[in-house]
């Protein structure tokens, strides 16, 4: 496996919702105030706070994402991992 496959596949393995909302919002061109009024949002604040990890991607604004292109795969992964992490601590 090369180098750069495994690099990827860390990447993967270690993305945040933030970072991925980060990269959907740097691949379309949006600031965060552009995103935060196209979901509806008079400031740009919950866009940041998702994208430093103070919040997550509710379900309802994931499904006004999705048909934009956020990675539809890459949220579930994350949005599993997360769970488990979750289900994990409380199952202790």
């Amino acid at each position: 496996m090369s180098k750069s496959h495994k690099m990827k596949q860390n990447d993967l393995s270690t993305q945040t919702q933030g970072d991925l909302l980060r990269e959907f919002r740097s691949r379309h061109g949006f600031t965060q105030m552009d995103l935060a009024e196209m979901l509806g949002y008079e400031t740009p604040q919950f866009i940041s706070n998702i994208e430093i990890g103070k919040a997550k991607i509710p379900l309802s604004v994931a499904k006004r994402l999705i048909p934009l292109g956020l990675n539809t795969s890459a949220l579930k992964s994350i949005y599993l991992r997360d769970y488990k992490k979750k289900l994990e601590r409380k199952l202790r």
